[in-house]
């Protein structure tokens, strides 16, 4: 350790020493001919290999030229020493301020160092070769006095290796702080430029919730026995955070790094929208807890209107979860609509029948997906298409019989319906509080339709075949007569099929 006054290059003169790890120190000094403060960093390294590497990485650096990067000045080697002289940024690192404060920062300002933030990443990932920093966390992180942030420390003074890697390798010199880490960097398997968006949205994680986050490792181990991941969303912990905010947070953390934003541009595009449709969601689905229960599947041989692939009538388990009191209305759906798209664009109006109440139709099965999608990341909770199972279950709510009730109490159909779609609880619930699980819309459940899958379904919450042709359609609708209401009746068309008696509910998983 380099003691104070100590001068270098007959240049530099050593104020203090600022931070010492295993493999480096950094001090700060003054430049005697500029007459100005810098930083100077010290390597302890001994291999010859590593010192040859910091030099070219210094060399590297010495080229970059972005706001949120402290300039590097010189590089050289004194007696057994390696340095480098960068610019000094006064002031004490996110981390201690966050300390400091004794709870989070305000979510809106950690959006605003978060965009900076991401601009820098893009940039290191964009230059040729692409720059890794693999050690971004709140310690490495400062704000000046108007309001920049800058990213320091490529991994000189932590007490790891030199943490700056090349895509091109595919690999990387080991080393990691464990709470910011993606599982990749701590297996050593070799990082890229999504390992950097996972400490990215575990550290803006920590500074907007005030919670360090789980560790990769810890949440690796916690769901290969069976568990969920134990990282809560960044709401859960601050109910000021956003659920559309949380949704991207969570993305940014997702275990397998091909389930991450693609790029820092992305993520960067991601979190702009999402802080600009954190009003959108004006209502909260109303979902009724079924309780687990074992039935009958299908129909019995002499049931009225029976088809073939009702059967064979077998017993099934299903564990508990939510379902949609009512049909999916169009009022809902418009709103759904408005959210940031995931994968494909959705009508806000397709329907034929008009009416916010009114459920919505002339939806595809994809579009119902993606309806769920957007909603999850909206209100931070996963809400997805029922299983064909879950549904029949739901449906009978524990009668054996083809209706849950009488049809005409229960159902909007041929035979009542006027040739329309009705608004949605207007006629009676079943045992479990569901409406309209009988007529009005055929609804779209999540599985591929087989004609022979109960013939090898298992036993405890099916989900279906793997592939298919068809997805699943139950309830039947307006359009359609009493047989095709029964709780057993099963239809299916392609993914993509669109008519105006066709909608959707939605389920949710109970942890």
């Amino acid at each position: 350790m380099l003691a104070q006054d100590t001068v270098l290059q007959n240049r530099y003169r050593i104020v203090r020493l600022l931070a010492q790890g295993g493999m480096g120190a950094v001090y700060l000094a003054t430049d005697q001919n500029l007459a100005s403060t810098v930083a100077v960093k010290e390597t302890f390294f001994t291999d010859e290999n590593l010192r040859r590497a910091f030099e070219r990485e210094a060399r590297l650096l010495a080229n970059l030229r972005h706001s949120c990067l402290p300039k590097v000045m010189h590089h050289f080697t004194e007696g057994d020493g390696q340095f480098l002289v960068m610019e000094f940024i006064p002031g004490d690192d996110l981390m201690n301020m966050l300390e400091q404060r004794g709870g989070p920062f305000p979510p809106d300002e950690v959006l605003d160092w978060a965009d900076q933030l991401l601009g820098v990443v893009e940039y290191l990932h964009k230059r040729e070769p692409p720059i890794i920093h693999r050690d971004i966390k709140p310690h490495n992180l400062k704000l000046t006095d108007e309001g920049q942030i800058v990213l320091l420390d490529f991994g000189l003074a932590k007490g790891s290796a030199w943490q700056m890697s090349h895509l091109k390798t595919g690999t990387s010199i080991r080393g990691y702080t464990p709470s910011y880490a993606p599982p990749e960097q701590i297996k050593g398997t070799g990082t890229d430029a999504r390992s950097d968006l996972y400490s990215m949205g575990a550290t803006l994680y920590h500074l907007m919730t005030g919670e360090v986050p789980t560790d990769a490792l810890t949440r690796v181990m916690e769901m290969a026995e069976g568990n969920p991941d134990p990282l809560k969303t960044a709401n859960e912990l601050n109910p000021q955070v956003a659920p559309t905010i949380a949704m991207v947070l969570k993305q940014a953390m997702m275990l397998n790094r091909e389930k991450r934003f693609s790029s820092a541009t992305a993520m960067r595009k991601a979190l702009r929208e999402a802080r600009n449709h954190v009003d959108t969601i004006e209502f909260e689905p109303e979902m009724v807890e079924i309780p687990g229960g074992s039935f009958m599947m299908g129909s019995p041989r002499g049931e009225a209107g029976r088809d073939d692939d009702e059967g064979p009538q077998h017993q099934v388990t299903i564990s508990s979860f939510q379902m949609g009191k009512y049909e999916v209305t169009q009022a809902q759906w418009r709103a759904v609509a408005g959210l940031p798209k995931v994968k494909i664009d959705l009508n806000p109006d397709p329907t034929n029948f008009k009416g916010d109440n009114l459920p919505v139709e002339l939806v595809s099965w994809e579009e119902a997906v993606e309806f769920c999608e957007r909603l999850s990341r909206a209100t931070g909770k996963t809400y997805r298409l029922p299983t064909e199972a879950e549904w029949e279950y739901a449906c009978r709510s524990g009668t054996t019989g083809p209706y849950a009730g009488d049809l005409n109490s229960m159902a909007w159909y041929s035979s009542n319906s006027g040739d329309k779609t009705h608004e949605v609880g207007t006629k009676e619930a079943n045992g479990f509080g569901l409406y309209d699980m009988h007529g009005n819309v055929w609804e779209w459940c999540m599985d591929w339709y087989s004609g022979n899958y109960y013939n090898q379904s298992p036993s405890t919450d099916p989900v279906g075949p793997s592939t298919g042709s068809y997805r699943v359609l139950r309830g039947g609708s307006w359009l359609y007569g009493a047989q095709f209401c029964r709780s057993a009746y099963r239809n299916g068309n392609a993914p993509g099929f669109r008519y105006d008696y066709l909608g959707f509910r939605l389920a949710r998983t109970l942890n």
